[in-house]
């Protein structure tokens, strides 16, 4: 995988602390040694926002991820969406051959293959392929469930098929929330707060290391090069503004939480304008095609915090990057194909479109192109069925008082949380805990505060 894309995915970050000349990739570690000002509101801002830091800043006002000196234009340049248009036949023959050398890449000599395996459409393709090269290797799977939430039947179909052992867990409170829960531990290796999957993917890939597995792969990134997010995808069709605005336009319906509840939670001090943050990625490097704006704006600013939640779980575990469709081959070729490639509509989209969430249930096929892949190895029940996302049962927890606690109040206005959903509360549980972990390495003159 070239530099410019591991800087960009946040595979290879490097970070440094401003007024220093040395440079290190371990922020955690530089932070608690050199402590830190002050958090940074650009990265409380964009944790609010896309749920991690984004573009050069860290959760720290005085630590920055290093651009590479080496590199003449910043790694979202790296992104083209210049058209070819071979057939989609000659198009899936040549995504095949691409996503099969970079598992070959990842695996080499591993003589035991551990895979993430939810029973969706991505990792099953993983599991099949790595089967269809490695016939006599063993392949070990891991899937992960809640309490009366899970698709354990999926996961179990392509394992009896493709795998020597299957591995199932269930969590429940208690791996959230109690007092050996690895939250803390995982947000103190990151140095920023958690995405709720880190958890489930660091229990998965615990057991894969209990296992002796060589590596382990993972499915993440499939959706962000092929097309998966059909909704936001086709949130072009509802957007009769400037061409060189939209991205403004996707923030409004992206964000995780609204401006609104943003300044009613954090001081003011740490919040800024998250749309002239990114503005400058919106430049000469966008795709001029605006059906390929969001799928930049995904790939610029979505899937590095998905693969660095990935990464730092399977460091946590003591595993390198095992993210298979992160190739930079396969993103350079899939970028280059025409946008039905990857969202094939069923009917004419008529613009403006008053529903396009709507229209995508209906009318859309997401991943079309990785679909078409996928006939030669996988049976149609797991192609087709509708994706679910991971189920992660916050509003039980809710209703259990898991979020029912004291705020830092120097980042939080008040503990009341009443204008937040349960998932909400849990971004914020998983913020409040990064302050409480990183707050002791803040200098005396950098904020203070504390709990009240």
């Amino acid at each position: 995988m070239r530099l410019e894309h591991r800087r960009l995915f946040g595979l290879e970050n490097e970070f440094y602390k401003v007024g220093l000349e040395s440079s290190f990739s371990d922020l955690s570690s530089a932070v608690r040694g050199l402590l830190f000002d002050d958090f940074s509101p650009w990265g409380i801002t964009s944790f609010l926002s896309f749920r991690y830091p984004i573009l050069d800043h860290t959760m720290f006002a005085d630590f920055k991820v290093k651009r590479d000196s080496k590199l003449e234009s910043p790694p979202e340049s790296s992104l083209h969406f210049s058209y070819k248009t071979p057939s989609l036949q000659q198009a899936a023959h040549i995504a095949e051959y691409l996503l099969l050398g970079s598992i070959e890449r990842r695996v080499a000599n591993a003589r035991r293959i551990g895979i993430c395996l939810s029973g969706g459409l991505d990792s099953s393709l993983i599991v099949a392929m790595c089967r269809a090269l490695y016939p006599h290797r063993e392949i070990y799977t891991y899937s992960i469930g809640f309490y009366g939430d899970d698709e354990f039947k999926y996961a179990r179909r392509v394992a009896r098929k493709f795998a020597n052992k299957h591995y199932e867990k269930t969590l429940g409170y208690g791996e959230f929330f109690s007092d050996n829960a690895w939250l803390k531990a995982l947000i103190k290796q990151k140095a920023a707060p958690l995405h709720p999957n880190e958890l489930p993917l660091a229990y998965a890939l615990a057991q894969a290391r209990k296992d002796c597995c060589d590596v382990v792969l993972c499915g993440e990134g499939a959706d962000d090069v092929f097309g998966g997010y059909s909704h936001n995808l086709m949130l072009y069709a509802s957007y009769m503004g400037k061409a060189q605005e939209f991205y403004a336009y996707i923030l409004e319906h992206y964000r995780y939480f609204s401006l609104a509840t943003s300044r009613a939670l954090i001081h003011e001090k740490y919040l800024v304008d998250d749309t002239q943050m990114i503005a400058k990625v919106f430049g000469s490097s966008a795709p001029k095609d605006m059906r390929d704006i969001m799928l930049y704006f995904i790939q610029v600013l979505h899937t590095r915090g998905l693969i660095e939640r990935g990464a730092n779980a399977l460091r946590f575990c003591g595993f390198n990057d095992g993210f298979v469709f992160l190739d930079s081959s396969l993103i350079d070729f899939v970028n280059s194909l025409p946008f039905s490639y990857k969202v094939h509509t069923k009917a004419p989209v008529q613009i403006p479109l008053k529903d396009y969430k709507n229209f995508s249930d209906t009318h859309c096929e997401s991943k079309f192109l990785l679909k078409k892949i996928a006939k030669s190895y996988l049976p149609s029940s797991i192609i087709t069925r509708k994706k679910k996302g991971f189920p992660v049962p916050f509003a039980l927890w809710d209703k259990q008082k898991a979020f029912d606690i004291e705020l830092d109040s120097s980042v939080f206005k008040s503990d009341d949380l009443s204008c937040c959903n349960a998932w909400e509360k849990f971004m914020i549980y998983n913020l409040n805990a990064f302050v409480e972990v990183f707050g002791v390495y803040r200098r005396q003159n950098g904020g203070g505060g504390g709990k009240t």
